[in-house]
Parts: structure tokens; C-alpha cells; sequence
């Protein structure tokens, strides 16, 4: 497995791996995490256009050329009520091919991330999860993280 610069050309798989999490996601939350009709056709132009932001930083993990997994780590600012020191970087493009994946492509994607963050001088990463992504949750522990925020939910629609 390789790990490296994400390009264009990952583009199509990228949004295959999102499409097969949003699926999964809206499972776990229904109204938060429902999948729009055309998020494909949203995230097959999002993707580009943050990927070509001189400060994201768009990973992906590869074997005998096929994407196992792919994480976008962008730039955002702390809220400035909090004295946070440096740069934050969130990640919420972060998915594997399959579960099983995460313990192999997630884990080398994550310690690339963390590598990058510290010799940029990032004060910290944010990583967005499902609660019930578990194999997810499992992986980011044991890589060091910690719960910061949880967002509760009240779907006021049928």
C-alpha cells in the first residue's frame, strides 16, 4: 500500500468511497446524516475545488492502483473565544473502501496526516466521525485522539 498526494484523476473513486459512506451514515442518523439526491454530482465539483486550495492537504492510499482510502484535511479557524496555538486542521472527507480498511489505509492515512500537521506547525486535527461509525472511532483512539464535541440531534420532521 502506498500513501500520497491525492489527485484529480482519484476524483471518481473519492466519490465512490463518500457515496458508500453517506449510505451507511444516514442509516445511523437519518435526518442528520440523509443523503441529498445529488451529492455525487455536488462532491464531483467540491472535490477539485478544494483540492486545489494551495493550503489542503488531500491524501490518498493505494494498492496495485486501486483506492482503498482518502482523507482532505482543510484549514479552520478556532472559534476566538478559545485560545488555541496554531493552525487547526479539520478533517471531514476521511473514508475507507471497506471497514476492514480502517485498521490498514485509515491508520497510514492518519499517521500521515498527524506527520504533516506537526512539520507544518499545526496546533491541532479535527476529525469528523458518526458515533456509530465504529470500526472509524475504533482507529481514531487508538491513534491518540480524544472526543472534543458530540452534536445532539431532534429530527422535528417525519
Amino acid at each position: 500500500m502506498t500513501v500520497r498526494e491525492a489527485t484529480l484523476a482519484d476524483v471518481p473513486a473519492m466519490v465512490d468511497l463518500l457515496e458508500r459512506r453517506r449510505a451507511a451514515y444516514q442509516h445511523y442518523q437519518p435526518v442528520f446524516w440523509k443523503k441529498a439526491a445529488d451529492s455525487a454530482e455536488m462532491s464531483k465539483a467540491f472535490l477539485p475545488f478544494v483540492m486545489g486550495k494551495p493550503e489542503t492537504v488531500a491524501l490518498a492510499a493505494d494498492q496495485d492502483g486501486a483506492l482503498l482510502g482518502f482523507l482532505i484535511a482543510t484549514p479552520t479557524p478556532a472559534p476566538p473565544v478559545y485560545d488555541v496555538p496554531g493552525p487547526t486542521y479539520t478533517v471531514d472527507d476521511f473514508a475507507v473502501a471497506a471497514p476492514e480498511h480502517w485498521a490498514s489505509a485509515g491508520q497510514a492515512l492518519l499517521s500521515r496526516i498527524e506527520t504533516v500537521g506537526r512539520q507544518r506547525g499545526w496546533a491541532q486535527i479535527v476529525v469528523v466521525s458518526a458515533l456509530r461509525d465504529l470500526e472509524k472511532s475504533a482507529l481514531l483512539e487508538s491513534g491518540g485522539l480524544t472526543i472534543a464535541s458530540t452534536w445532539w440531534t431532534l429530527p422535528l420532521t417525519t
